[in-house]
């Protein structure tokens, strides 16, 4: 078992460690990258220096181990939250407080060299514990030390909640991302403690703790697996090289030396050619993706510039229309009326796709806040009702028996953006027949919004393109030339910003659909 123990800690340190440098010479001068690559060689001291506290065949060298890995524990909490505070971009305001926090981790780290050389003052000094021969015994500095970390976990964690709950797209999932891994490491390192304290707890979560580094690096790359790909093929190739190495040291004939010797070269060879092969195929993707980058730039700059244009001429045409500019001609009514509404509509699809990039990017702010989805629902299909009658459709509702639904949302855009826009394009796709509208009960106790239609339905390629950027069934396009395909990808965007399900289903062309929003009902 002490051998599983050493793997872990072994594994974790070298992990970080190896995380730590890639990211920092990646990128030397984003403070993201540098309060990681600090924060991960704090664990690797840690997991490297308690590696070598149980591998200690002696009290002096388990003094040594446990003193120096204390220093990357102590000063850990700190790193923590001044990479917290640079992904939140707080730095500027929190600057004081994170000085306070270096300040405080630097006086333990005091306390704890102190120690080394006083027992006493850290820890009361190194005991037998389980099936450990050398383990700390927590001191009067140790409590401090705790205190430390019950200060600034759970302070960070808040905010981390908090910024998560008003952000969306990427961001939001990689803010999801700090939040799983930082109580995967904080949750299975404390673990490792239990003992100092006279818990009888064996320090088995430290697993959980080896997984860290992964996941924390996965969010800071922003949600993608490029640079992930490449710590991934360094970390395969460093443990073959370390494996057939140990191999070779333990080779008891000329025979297996050679042997291990010549695998171990070829290895090292192949090793370096596939790093840079894999290292070269994320530079070219990194490159695409930025060009990428630099091409939605340009469209949402030129579609703010016609948003203005097109702003100017409804303006114009709403001041005709009212009489402003003087009597209009019969003959310049119709016209001029078809040309506001044409207007309008062009306003609305750039408005669209502005949306649907600032969603994208994680740019959108939603301002959550309890309301009544039900009445909302209600008050979106008396406002449509004149428009479906007049169609010769027939429009029901059917709440399934809520009177009352509270959902903590955006309820401007829930309501534009999601119910009208669901309602909207039932009621432009259905020919004849009916439009249901109604709420039933989801998942664990979620509210189920839908919109039935007998219209055209959809094939599987349409449902399979429905939710994307820029996606539209052939059939719609048809009804609607001047469909973009954003509206239910931007519903999509918005309904996901509330960890919420949005879908179609339908049994064919000709054959109806029905949409369904799952949102949490409080």
């Amino acid at each position: 078992m002490i051998v599983f123990f050493k793997f872990i800690f072994f594994f974790s340190g070298i992990t970080t460690l190896i995380f730590a440098m890639f990211l920092y010479f990646r990128n030397r001068n984003d403070i993201i990258n540098k309060t990681y690559s600090g924060l991960s060689l704090c664990c690797a001291v840690w997991s490297l220096g308690f590696f070598a506290l149980l591998s200690a065949d002696n009290i002096k060298d388990a003094y040594l181990s446990r003193t120096i890995m204390d220093i990357g524990a102590i000063i850990l909490p700190a790193f923590w939250i001044h990479f917290v505070y640079s992904v939140l971009e707080l730095n500027d305001k929190k600057k004081k407080e994170i000085i306070y926090y270096y300040f405080f981790g630097a006086l333990l780290v005091a306390l704890n060299v102190i120690d080394y050389f006083y027992h006493g003052v850290f820890t009361k000094g190194i005991v037998s514990n389980y099936i450990f021969n050398y383990y700390p015994s927590a001191g009067p500095g140790y409590y401090l030390f705790v205190l430390f970390y019950i200060i600034i976990v759970p302070y960070s964690l808040y905010q981390l909640i908090r910024s998560y709950n008003k952000s969306s797209g990427f961001k939001a999932k990689q803010i999801k991302f700090f939040i799983i891994g930082s109580l995967l490491g904080f949750g299975g390192g404390v673990t490792a403690f239990l003992f100092t304290f006279n818990i009888p707890v064996p320090p088995y979560g430290i697993i959980l703790f080896a997984f860290y580094p992964v996941i924390i690096a996965y969010g800071i790359t922003k949600h993608h697996l490029f640079d992930v790909k490449v710590i991934a093929t360094e970390l395969l190739t460093f443990a073959i090289w370390i494996f057939v190495f140990t191999r070779l040291l333990v080779a008891e004939t000329v025979q297996e030396q050679v042997i291990n010797g010549a695998l171990l070269i070829f290895l090292i060879i192949s090793g370096i050619l596939l790093i840079k092969s894999v290292i070269k195929e994320v530079n070219q993707r990194e490159k695409i993706e930025h060009l990428a980058g630099q091409l939605e730039d340009f469209i949402h700059f030129l579609s703010h510039e016609v948003k203005g244009i097109l702003g100017k001429n409804r303006v114009m045409f709403e001041a005709m229309i009212e009489g402003d500019l003087g009597a209009m001609t019969p003959q310049m009514d119709n016209p001029v009326k078809q040309s506001l509404k044409d207007t309008e509509s062009a306003v609305n699809m750039v408005m669209n796709i502005l949306q649907s990039s600032d969603i994208k990017n994680g740019k959108l702010v939603m301002n959550k806040q309890p309301f009544d989805f039900r009445q909302s629902v209600i008050d979106v299909v008396n406002e449509f009702r004149p428009d479906v009658e007049k169609k010769g459709l027939q429009l029901e509702m059917d709440l399934d028996g809520y009177t009352k639904c509270i959902v903590v949302g955006d309820k401007e855009n829930l309501v534009k953006h999601v119910i009208k826009n669901l309602l909207s394009n039932s009621l432009l796709y259905t020919p004849s027949g009916k439009i249901i509208v109604g709420l039933k009960p989801g998942k664990d106790k979620n509210v189920r919004f839908f919109v039935k239609d007998t219209g055209l339905g959809l094939s599987e390629h349409t449902k399979a393109k429905l939710f994307t950027e820029g996606g539209k069934g052939e059939d719609a396009s048809k009804v609607n030339v001047h469909s973009t395909g954003y509206g239910l990808y931007f519903a999509k965007g918005i309904v996901e910003a509330h960890e919420g399900k949005i879908w179609a289903e339908s049994e064919g062309e000709g054959k109806g659909s029905t949409f369904y929003v799952e949102l949490k009902c409080v």
